[in-house]
């Protein structure tokens, strides 16, 4: 019990960041919105080097499902600043992860 607790906050936490973030990209502060999204990564205990481990390896890693659509969302999200930065190739491998990620959740 209390673990889910835990983690919803945690979960409630992400989406106050993720709202951040994306106030920051709209307002074209782009550093500025990935800190926030590296903050929020963080807040799920993942940091950048976490993420370059494949959708597989950090769903074994991370088995509950509310984590794992929280990184996919974060993914998504980070896929969207690199397209505002002109990164498409680093946007593509983000929106990967996420499409993996929710899949991996699905089975």
């Amino acid at each position: 019990m209390f673990r889910q607790d835990y983690i919803k906050r945690v979960i409630q936490q992400v989406g106050e960041l993720v709202a951040a973030v994306r106030k920051k990209q709209a307002e074209a502060r782009y550093t500025e919105a990935q800190q926030l999204l590296e903050q929020a990564y963080g807040r799920l205990g993942l940091g950048r080097g976490f993420l370059t481990l494949a959708p597989d390896s950090i769903a074994l890693l991370i088995p509950d499902t509310e984590r794992l659509e929280a990184i996919a969302a974060l993914s998504e999200l980070e896929a969207q600043l690199h397209e505002s930065l002109g990164k498409p190739e680093l946007a593509r491998l983000c929106r990967k992860r996420a499409e993996h990620l929710r899949n991996r959740k699905r089975r």
